[in-house]
């Protein structure tokens, strides 16, 4: 904080100018920050679902265990 007041002008208007300008170049920063997390975020959230969707449908299409006890497996199509 002490850096910040001492690199300022030494003109109060200036000061004032320099301080939102430094503001303005922080909060669009942050929005963009904010917007890549929103980004980020919503594509976990679709990939998640998509996993979640493939899991069930694994689940659903597994084949039965085998119960052939020889070495070629009879009971499955190849």
């Amino acid at each position: 904080f002490e850096q910040t007041l001492q690199s300022l002008p030494p003109c109060t208007k200036c000061a004032h100018a320099e301080v939102l300008g430094q503001l303005e170049a922080q909060t669009a920063g942050l929005g963009r920050e904010m917007t890549g997390l929103a980004t980020l975020a919503h594509a976990i959230r679709e990939s998640a679902a998509t996993l979640e969707r493939t899991h069930a449908q694994l689940r659903q299409d597994a084949p039965a265990p085998c119960r052939c006890r020889g070495e070629t497996c009879t009971c499955h199509d190849e």
